[in-house]
């Protein structure tokens, strides 16, 4: 049987910061594991100028842990959020309020298309550098005169 490659890796795993403070209470109930969470910077945040809200819909559950979030918000800043996808992989509604919800971040793979785009422009860019300047043709001559290579 062939090996299946993953569509996605995984980047990092925690116990939501400040859930008890949020709207983690009213969300509990409807969370379970698998499901798909948001990452968003929030950079008015006082407390940590690295932070990173997580939520599910509307509901703030609470922040990346700040021991846990520089390179994570530093790849965010620069635009690189499409990157991560957020899920629920523990839900533990009897346990301690910061340790009721864990949450797993994969790093998603790039598609076969991508990949295959970017073969293709590698290949072109050099068959560019072995090929004769396109400038240079005949038609142009008159123009750049002394200019041939």
């Amino acid at each position: 049987m062939a090996k299946r490659e993953s569509h996605h890796e995984h980047f990092i795993h925690f116990d939501v910061a400040g859930f008890t403070y949020y709207d983690g209470c009213m969300a509990i109930g409807e969370l379970r594991p698998g499901m798909q969470l948001m990452l968003e910077r929030d950079t008015d945040n006082t407390h940590d100028a690295q932070a990173i809200a997580i939520y599910f819909g509307d509901k703030k559950l609470g922040y990346v842990p700040s021991n846990m979030n520089a390179t994570l918000a530093h790849l965010l800043d620069f635009g690189y959020g499409d990157i991560f996808e957020a899920y629920v992989q523990r839900v533990a509604a009897d346990a301690h309020p910061e340790h009721q919800l864990s949450v797993i971040v994969y790093l998603k793979r790039k598609t076969e298309p991508n990949c295959a785009k970017s073969k293709r422009e590698a290949e072109a860019k050099q068959k560019r550098k072995s090929e004769p300047n396109e400038l240079l043709t005949n038609e142009n001559e008159e123009y750049y005169g002394h200019c041939k290579h």
